[in-house]
């Protein structure tokens, strides 16, 4: 299964994309076809994780690649091209399906275990993925408050993993994170110390640099619902 790790020099691709409800399961249909038609065929594939927003209205992609110029040949596959734009008529988004704006690294990953998070179909994990827009001089900062709030939560009953990811292009911090069960997560959220934490330390930040949202940051539960991944051989062969 893949893992989130700052070791070594992965190139992470990570894109939330909208769509409706009636699409969604169509959208993540033919993500997983176009996996498995061309995608990981492509020279320096590692994985692609997709996960299922439970509010029918998101897909994430996660994927990894051994270089950023791996990726970037992918994009310019015509087989591959084609596979993505039936994806796209079922989403919201304007921009292309992927882009190099979507190149991201691990900047920080912290595990309760100690080891490093993995991304797996079923278990029961309660995971969620917050994106936050930045200046790329406040990145490095927005960071920061991520791993503060990692380290007051290592003993909470339930938590597994914060992994902050920062975007090539300076513009965007990502927070995906893992607990237990959700019922550990509503746990969490009920001590006043670890809620005003969670909360209200992000945007305590977003809010003093100008970058802020006016209101909590909606939380997207998302659940795993495909992993493919190339077979350590031919990974070490690669």
């Amino acid at each position: 299964m893949p893992t989130i790790s700052m070791i070594g020099s992965v190139a992470t691709v990570l894109r939330v994309f909208s769509t409706e409800p009636r699409h969604q399961q169509r959208a993540l249909d033919l993500l997983t076809r176009a996996t498995q038609a061309a995608l990981k065929n492509q020279p320096g594939y590692i994985s692609i994780s997709l996960l299922k927003g439970l509010n029918g209205r998101h897909i994430a992609f996660y994927s990894q690649w051994q270089r950023r110029e791996d990726f970037q040949a992918m994009l310019a596959n015509e087989k591959v091209r084609s596979q993505l734009e039936q994806v796209a008529l079922l989403l919201q988004d304007e921009l292309p399906v992927l882009s190099e704006a979507d190149l991201y690294n691990v900047a920080y990953a912290h595990h309760a275990g100690g080891g490093e998070a993995t991304i797996a179909m079923g278990g029961g994990i309660f995971q969620f993925i917050d994106m936050f827009s930045v200046e790329p001089k406040h990145q490095s900062e927005l960071m920061d408050v991520f791993k503060e709030k990692a380290r007051a939560l290592t003993s909470a009953p339930g938590y597994i993993s914060t992994n902050v990811h920062r975007s090539l292009d300076g513009r965007r911090v990502v927070h995906y994170g893992q607990y237990r069960s959700r019922r550990h997560f509503a746990a969490i959220l009920r001590q006043a110390d670890l809620a005003a934490l969670f909360l209200q330390l992000p945007l305590q930040w977003l809010a003093q640099n100008k970058c802020g949202l006016p209101t909590l940051p909606e939380l997207h539960e998302y659940e795993v619902v495909f992993v493919d991944e190339v077979n350590a051989l031919r990974r070490a062969v690669a």
